[in-house]
């Protein structure tokens, strides 16, 4: 199966990968794609979700089944490589309202769930980035809702690249239950930019080399990870910028590394 997903323009309410066009169980991604002066209203159904704004500016208001409330929340954004994200959680059985003035790009993680939990608000400055890695696999990361989170099953963040580097690095995977690992489908959505062009490389791959997928990332594009290491590679001169997202049938965030890359974790220090 091809596990890349490139964007289209279609507006609105965009489907991009679910259960029905992948491999996954336990996690979808979409899109909220808006012309200025737009507006949309979109209902949600027994999942939980996450609205995490790209690019453009929205006013927005959340109802959820247990009347908690979101009024006229607010956000904007310009650039994902430099600037941290407005965040909304949608929980089950709730309704989103939201119009732009310039227009909006927004992806929207979900995960099957029936929790009652309230709707939340993120903005950009309550975002903490961190800096992890070093020299060529080094990378800025924002946790947006981590394993111990408000979320019921969903983990999500952002990481962006320093030019010509790795994100993802040792690669790792989670696709079997055990001491240091539990299952969790995975779905990267990916922005390269570079000033004449730009592309990224992207690696899946078991540890025998029987399941091995390569993908190209040259525009915005999503790729699922049902099983297997991953990785990615920006090239030289370009940076890369990965959204992730994360869910299981339960919240447990444990993961391996390929054995041959697992001196880098304990080196860092050391660059």
């Amino acid at each position: 199966m091809n596990n890349l997903y490139k964007l289209t323009e279609g507006k609105g309410y965009v489907s991009i990968i679910n259960n029905k066009n992948s491999s996954l169980t336990y996690l979808s991604l979409d899109r909220i794609f808006l012309d200025a002066g737009k507006k949309l209203e979109h209902e949600f159904a027994d999942v939980e979700s996450t609205f995490i704004l790209q690019a453009g500016d929205f006013k927005a208001s959340i109802e959820s089944k247990n009347g908690k409330v979101l009024r006229d929340i607010t956000g904007s954004r310009s650039n994902v490589f430099n600037e941290s994200p407005t965040v909304i959680y949608i929980p089950p059985q709730s309704k989103i309202i939201i119009e732009t003035n310039q227009g909006l790009d927004a992806l929207v993680y979900s995960s099957p769930s029936d929790k009652n939990a309230c709707p939340i608000y993120i903005k950009p400055t309550d975002m903490v980035e961190s800096v992890r890695g070093a020299l060529n696999w080094k990378r800025k990361v924002r946790v947006i809702f981590g394993p111990q989170s408000e979320t019921n099953n969903i983990i999500i963040g952002e990481s962006v690249s320093v030019p010509g580097g790795w994100i993802g690095f040792p690669p790792h995977k989670h696709d079997i239950e055990g001491t240091n690992e539990y299952p969790l489908d995975e779905i990267y959505f990916f922005k390269v930019t570079g000033p004449h062009g730009a592309y990224a490389l992207h690696h899946t791959y078991d540890s025998d080399k029987k399941f091995e997928e390569h993908y190209t990332i040259d525009k915005d594009s999503a790729i699922a990870i049902p099983k297997g290491f991953h990785t990615t590679l920006a090239v030289p001169g370009c940076r890369l910028y990965m959204l992730w997202g994360l869910a299981g049938k339960k919240k447990i965030y444990k993961l391996s590394f390929d054995e041959r890359f697992t001196w880098l974790n304990d080196s860092e220090a050391l660059f």
